[in-house]
Parts: structure tokens; sequence; C-alpha cells
């Protein structure tokens, strides 16, 4: 494909998706990281803080400060809670993420967002990624990356998001399997877009 390229990754929670982006920053494209870009927000936009407290009140909060961690036992404790919380975060996040796809058309661009088939914002990208892991394999992830988290609630978590959203079907998207090593991870990657960042 030639040009600049701009390729989304998404996949559940625990799939893989930073470490198959990082396959391709590691080559040269620029990497947008939503969860980064989103907790930013959080940080600058008064107005997203404003209405988080009106909806979830000062339980989200430690010492006056919102706690990344309280707004996700909330957020997450229902899908009632998760749709409240994605209602107030995603029109301002997705226009932000798109103004930085937009702002790197002199480079390949890369979006590692989970939540890419939910926005229905395919018609960003000139290829999209799906990484595709069993849920043991993402289980295991995850319990090595928040171990403040019991399973019980990491699979609650892991559950809820797959009732947000479905994975992405048709040919418009190609699926990485990850469910082993790092180096058959590379293979597959390099067996389904082929030489993509070379061209």
């Amino acid at each position: 494909m030639a040009g600049m390229k701009k390729i989304g990754i998404s996949g559940y929670m625990g799939a893989g998706k930073s470490t198959v982006a990082r396959y391709f920053s590691d080559r040269g494209f620029h990497l947008i990281d939503a969860d980064s870009e989103a907790k930013g927000l959080y940080r600058t936009d008064p107005s997203i803080i404003q209405r988080l407290l009106e909806t979830f009140g000062d339980s989200i909060t430690e010492e006056g400060t919102l706690s990344f961690s309280k707004l996700g036992a909330v957020a997450f404790s229902d899908m009632e809670n998760l749709k409240k919380l994605n209602a107030i975060v995603h029109p301002p996040l997705l226009k932000r993420l798109h103004q930085l796809m937009e702002s790197n058309e002199n480079n390949d661009t890369l979006l590692d967002a989970a939540l890419i088939p939910l926005w229905n914002v395919d018609s960003w990208f000139d290829i999209r990624i799906w990484v595709e892991s069993s849920a043991e394999n993402r289980l295991n992830r995850l319990q090595r990356r928040v171990a403040s988290l019991d399973e019980s609630l990491i699979r609650s978590r892991m559950q809820l998001q797959q009732n947000l959203f479905e994975p992405p079907s048709g040919k418009s998207w190609l699926v990485i399997e990850n469910n082993r090593d790092i180096s058959a991870l590379e293979n597959e990657i390099e067996q389904k877009i082929g030489g993509i960042v070379e061209n």
C-alpha cells in the first residue's frame, strides 16, 4: 500500500493490542494510545470532571482528586454505569483522537484503541486489526498487569466489555491471533500484514 498508512488496532482487554502496536511503533509508526489520551482529558478538561462528579458523586475521588481506580470500580460495576461513563468521555475523546490522526498526515500512524468497533470509525484507517486471544490467556495477562484486582472482578470487567460490543466481522478487518509466545505473534503479523511497513 503506497503512501502514508493509518492503522487501527483493537481487541478485548488483555488480548495483546499494545504488544501488536509496539511491533509497528518499533518500525516507525507514530503511536496514539486511546487510554493515555483519555486520561489526559480527565486531567485537563474540567467539564468532564464536573460531569463525572455529577453522575457518580464523590466516590470517584481521593483527597479531592479524581481517582482512576475508583472511577474504574464504579464504571465497571454494571453496564448502566459503563455506558454513562462512555457517554461523557467518548465524544471529546473521539474528537481528540481524530485530530491526532489527521495531524500526523505525513507519518505512518497507528491508533491503539479497544473500542474502535464500537465507535464506527472504520473510515479513519487504511488497515484495521483485531487482536484475538482466548479468555483464559486474556485473564492471565490481566492478572499479571492488575495485581490489585481479584479474579472475579477481572472476569466481570471482561464480560462487561464483551457485552458492550462484539468483535468486528468482514473482510475490512484483519484478525491476528495472540495465543502463543511473542515470536509466534510476530510471525503471524508478518504473514497477515505482509510488507505493509516497508511499502
